[in-house]
């Protein structure tokens, strides 16, 4: 059974430190991207370098989709719910098109 890996928040609500799990992290923002139309999430990463917190999401999207506007928005819903469920404040979403879904 692989260990978990954790990111760490100082200063959580002014109580001290708590750590997440980067799969529990993940599967917000699985849960957070499901509404997202036009497009199905492949992978999502999670890993903290330096301070900065990284999520890296792999998706497919449906043909005809404009990539730049659907990944605008999938950039957004998820730093709102790091910061608002997980207190991760600016943190860097990269979104990559792994494929297109011709239907």
């Amino acid at each position: 059974m692989a260990q978990a890996v954790y990111h760490y928040i100082k200063n959580y609500s002014n109580f001290g430190k708590i750590g997440i799990a980067y799969e529990a992290i993940c599967n917000v923002i699985k849960e957070t991207l499901k509404d997202v139309k036009n497009i199905s999430v492949m992978k999502v990463n999670c890993e903290t370098k330096e301070e900065t917190f990284i999520v890296n999401i792999a998706i497919k999207v449906d043909y005809g989709v404009n990539v730049n506007q659907v990944t605008g928005v999938i950039q957004e819903k998820v730093e709102t719910a790091l910061v608002n469920m997980c207190e991760i404040g600016n943190p860097k979403i990269n979104v990559r098109v792994d494929g297109i879904v011709v239907k």
